[in-house]
């Protein structure tokens, strides 16, 4: 007669246990990077499963709250991957916030890393009640917009202990690696080797797809999400350009500049390129954000990877971005900023970047344009220019004089697929329409002579051709329809070709 079936937390930890373990850890309530990392610094992911569920390492208190009730002195590091002997004394608990080594210095950006999270309520199965609940920033509510069975208001999170001591992290990580999510942590296996030795780096990654192209020179083509059509049609170039030279093109999956990039990588890998394209998320890599991008995703997954700290089933949420945007900068090897405006999301990457040496170039917008004006600023303060995928590969010391040289087939209009598949964010084309517009049109052939590398009005384009507004109207609506003409907060614009 066979006996109980062992715990996964008493049987000896293979590497899909170490990473459900690390998987597990990341998802504990008030766990952040820094506080990861320093216990994995001491313990293996299983055995920091271990102290957690005897009450050896605890919760770090929230910013403001008074510290935990337990006395948090150091620990030394166990040397086994087993549970303590029976005979063995107990230790004293353990802080999270203490286990990193006296020696090291807390990463500078820990403090704001250092972020209440939660495990999904409804991913703990048997965890019971009051594993999440609105019970403090921490709680499954406050932080996945979720709740569950025993999600009370104004209960309290249980102690890392308790959740520990009933949440078998094999099986609930089980169903997450069957959908294809995959986990490594810092100095685990498949863990990206820039990545090791970073200021901040992710306690944890989790991904969707192959990772494997991180190991290549990687670059970050980001910027606004209100992008101009030229910032769009830029991006797009770039990303397709990069690719095809060999570069493992890296963005955020956002709206704007993020999407055009990842779709020219991704039409230049349909087209033979030796390259992909990554996607680093605000949410979990399954959490699809925004949710027009859900084609877009899926080709990265598809073909490169999304990755994220964040665990599966989470969602994005405003902090989340800027934590993000460090480990973009961590991956790569320079960041290409497209557009940005005085106070963008991008400028925080390219703050990271700076603080791990990595250069920072951009593309010189117009100074009537807000969606320059963070870019032109970084232009202005030293940053280099970047003009085409030839600007960047020269940086990089790759510059060859069969590199990419001339635009791809641009992006589709509105959604449209292209090449490779979809580019929800890209505007249309100038190639592939000429015959939209009559050749015996002289009057089109005027609107659009009266374009040049700027934005214009319709008051100049009636002063330009001299044309009256019903003729000129009637130009400028056939133009928009060929995709010849783009409009936007009232002003005519030429997509570059």
């Amino acid at each position: 007669m066979s006996g109980p079936r062992p715990r996964a937390i008493d049987r000896v930890a293979s590497g899909e246990d170490q990473a459900a373990y690390a998987a597990a850890l990341a998802g504990l309530p008030g766990m952040g990077p820094a506080t990861l990392k320093a216990i994995l610094s001491q313990f293996s992911p299983r055995q920091a499963w271990i102290e957690v569920s005897r009450g050896r390492i605890v919760r770090p208190a929230d910013r403001g709250q008074a510290g935990p009730a337990r006395p948090a002195r150091s620990a030394q590091p166990a040397r086994s991957d087993q549970p303590a002997r029976p005979d063995q004394p107990a230790r004293p608990a353990l802080s999270a916030r203490s286990a990193q080594p006296a020696r090291s210095a807390r990463p500078a950006l820990s403090a704001r890393l250092d972020r209440p999270g939660a495990f999904l309520h409804a991913d703990l199965g048997s965890a019971g009640p009051g594993v999440g609940g609105p019970g403090g920033a921490g709680s499954a509510v406050a932080d996945a917009g979720v709740g569950g069975p025993g999600a009370e208001r104004g209960r309290p999170l249980r102690p890392w202990e308790q959740i520990a001591r009933q949440v078998d992290p094999c099986e609930w990580w089980a169903p997450h690696a069957g959908r294809g999510c995959r986990v490594t942590w810092w100095q685990g296996p498949d863990f990206p080797a820039r990545l090791v030795d970073d200021p901040s780096p992710p306690g944890v990654l989790f991904w969707r797809g192959s990772i494997e192209f991180l190991d290549r020179t990687c670059v970050a083509v980001v910027g606004t999400r209100n992008a101009t059509p030229e910032g769009r049609a830029t991006a797009y170039r770039l990303g397709h350009d990069l690719a095809a030279a060999g570069i493992c093109v890296l963005s955020g999956l956002a709206l704007g500049i993020d999407g055009a990039a990842h779709a020219g990588a991704l039409a230049a890998l349909a087209q033979g390129a030796p390259a992909t394209t990554v996607g680093v998320a605000a949410s979990g890599p399954d959490v699809v954000y925004p949710r027009r991008h859900a084609s877009l995703w899926a080709e990265v997954t598809r073909h490169g990877a999304v990755i994220s700290e964040n665990p599966p089933g989470r969602p994005a949420q405003a902090w989340r971005f800027p934590t993000r945007n460090r480990v973009i900068a961590g991956l790569v090897s320079l960041v290409v900023i497209v557009e940005s405006r005085l106070r963008g999301g991008s400028l925080h990457t390219a703050e990271a970047a700076l603080e791990r040496g990595v250069e920072v170039r951009v593309v010189p917008g117009s100074v009537h344009s807000a969606a320059s004006e963070g870019t032109n600023q970084l232009l202005y303060d030293g940053a280099g220019p970047v003009r085409d995928a030839r600007d960047v590969l020269d940086a990089l010391g790759m510059f060859r004089s069969d590199s990419p040289s001339g635009p791809p087939r641009g992006p589709g209009r509105g959604g449209r697929r292209v090449a490779s598949g979809v580019d929800p964010t890209a505007p249309g084309s100038a190639e592939g329409v000429e015959s939209a517009i009559p050749v015996d049109d002289p009057q089109c052939r005027r609107v659009l002579d009266a374009f040049g590398s700027t934005p214009v009005t319709t008051e100049q384009i009636l002063i330009r051709t001299g044309m009256d507004a019903a003729a000129a109207a009637r130009c400028l609506d056939r133009l928009v329809e060929a995709g010849r003409l783009d409009q936007r907060e009232g002003w005519w614009i030429r997509p570059p070709r």
